[in-house]
């Protein structure tokens, strides 16, 4: 009768076979992207930018990808740090239209929801070039002097260009 050291093995070398079977048979690009937001370009801010790293996992050839972009806004000489959180349905092999939605959380107290729509082109090398628009809807609160909270919002448009490049395939 085996005993519970060995079930132990055979359960944790399970898993490390399953957990192989899975990995091999995903997609995972790490990237970047530069942009600006349009929205504060045309009210004529001086240094509105966005630098992001791109992580995107992908189970094999499926529809959707989960993605994230954290990066540094640069906003007029304060760096704010934003972590979004979306999913992306890719359409297309080679040239990809994919819209994307989720959400996002900011270290200027700000969070909220985006929608966005990119454009990617992918190379033989498995580099991609994209070109990509979002909308992010901050939410924010503000408390007055008398301690009553209230919940603000504003939305903004982001133009981002970047490359990715898928390292498991």
């Amino acid at each position: 009768m085996p005993g519970i050291k060995d079930r132990k093995f055979a359960f944790i070398l399970f898993l490390l076979i399953f957990a192989h079977n899975i990995c091999s048979s995903q997609e995972f690009s790490i990237g970047g992207t530069f942009g600006t937001s349009a929205d504060y370009a045309a009210e004529g801010e001086d240094q509105f930018f966005i630098i992001s790293g791109l992580a995107e996992y992908r189970p094999y050839r499926s529809l959707f990808s989960i993605n994230t972009e954290p990066g540094l806004i640069v906003a007029n000489e304060k760096l704010i740090f934003s972590a979004p959180l979306y999913a992306k349905m890719i359409i297309g092999d080679k040239l990809r239209f994919a819209p994307a939605t989720g959400v996002f959380i900011r270290t200027n107290s700000k969070y909220g929801w985006m929608a966005g729509l990119s454009l990617e082109y992918i190379l033989e090398n498995k580099l991609g070039i994209f070109l990509k628009g979002d909308y992010y809807m901050d939410y924010w609160q503000d408390i007055t002097p008398r301690q009553n909270e209230f919940v603000n919002s504003d939305g903004s448009l982001w133009i981002s260009i970047g490359m990715k490049k898928n390292i498991r395939y």
